[in-house]
């Protein structure tokens, strides 16, 4: 159910984007902390004719309503994606979380590091990725 949920409201933050080829991947990170950066799971999208990724979890869909597109470094089967969410807290609290993550086409695995700019801690979380039909 969680799986059908998340591929829906992925699918639903991609208006315009329908002509071409969409890859969906479901990636469920393990041991991942209450309050940690890097969700549980997360929904990678490619739309394949130009390679662009976009990136849905719980942090994006809370702070920006949607999906936020990542920047994209490709070498054959292993994919680099870089992403920024902007958060509020409460009192007004700004901030930026910086994310990385190295997606092994092939094998299925992923490495996620997300780090709040200016402060010194991040988290570092691996997890395994399945196409959606």
């Amino acid at each position: 159910m969680k799986k059908t949920v998340l591929a829906a409201l992925a699918l639903a933050a991609l208006p315009g984007m329908a002509a071409a080829e969409t890859v969906k991947w479901l990636c469920v990170q393990k041991n991942v902390a209450n309050r940690e950066w890097v969700m549980k799971e997360m929904v990678l999208i490619q739309e394949t004719e130009f390679d662009v990724w976009l990136v849905f979890d719980g942090v994006t869909k809370h702070f920006t309503g949607g999906s936020v597109p990542a920047d994209v470094k490709r070498d054959g089967q292993t994919v680099k994606l870089k992403w920024d969410v902007r958060t509020q807290g409460s009192r007004a609290r700004r901030a930026t979380v910086s994310y990385s993550a190295t997606f092994k086409i092939d094998q299925g695995k992923i490495q996620i590091s997300a780090a709040p700019r200016g402060y010194d801690n991040s988290t570092n979380i691996g997890g395994t990725c399945s196409k959606l039909k």
